[in-house]
């Protein structure tokens, strides 16, 4: 099983649809976020632009982000994907933190079951605290960073949890293009078993 380190940028609305190729795509042309096109597992990604720094924010002294090509660099370097699903989908991986009760603030780790139970009855989304069992709506969850709901992704690949934010401008640009704000999490495990949508 492969470990996969993405940041992710979506729309803080959940429900929100967009065309990523009319909306998205030509936005981040002109930000020079992506450039040309590449092939990285079947699946049409992007090389990063001349400014990408320009648009993340690295945190820490020394931050390792790989730009080379597939092959020369290993699978663990810096692209960009557009994303987007039909059915909603909730995106999670090894680092999904604890749900917190927003009641009695007792953290409950085993959040599969409850995304399971969305899976399986996608009109409800609700999950009970294993304490005071206080129903939470999971769409509404705060997920601290660390896995999110929605529709349509930016996914930059090879960024560690953590290690970069998008800069403010960027966000506000991806606000202005959608009309809708938008938030980032991080992403860390198999990529290819990490997305969940309905049975």
């Amino acid at each position: 099983m492969s470990t996969d380190n993405i940041l992710y940028l979506t729309p803080r609305d959940p429900q929100q649809r967009l065309n990523l190729s009319q909306q998205i795509e030509p936005l981040l042309q002109q930000l020079q976020l992506i450039s040309t096109p590449l092939l990285f597992r079947g699946q049409s990604h992007y090389r990063p632009g001349e400014k990408l720094f320009d648009h993340l924010t690295f945190l820490g002294c020394s931050p390792v982000v790989a730009l080379g090509e597939l092959g020369a660099t290993g699978e663990e370097f810096c692209h960009i994907e557009l994303q987007s699903s039909a059915q909603l989908a909730f995106i999670g991986g090894q680092n999904v933190k604890p749900l917190r009760c927003r009641e009695c603030q007792h953290a409950t780790a085993a959040w599969r079951p409850f995304i399971e139970q969305w899976q399986h009855s996608p009109l409800d989304s609700r999950w009970y605290c294993e304490q005071c069992h206080q129903p939470h709506d999971l769409l509404t969850t705060p997920w601290r960073k660390s896995a999110a709901f929605g529709h349509s992704f930016v996914k930059i690949w090879g960024v560690f949890e953590s290690e970069a934010i998008p800069s403010p401008q960027l966000m506000e640009q991806l606000g202005q293009v959608t009309a809708t704000p938008w938030h980032h999490f991080y992403f860390r495990g198999d990529n290819d078993q990490g997305v969940y949508t309905h049975c």
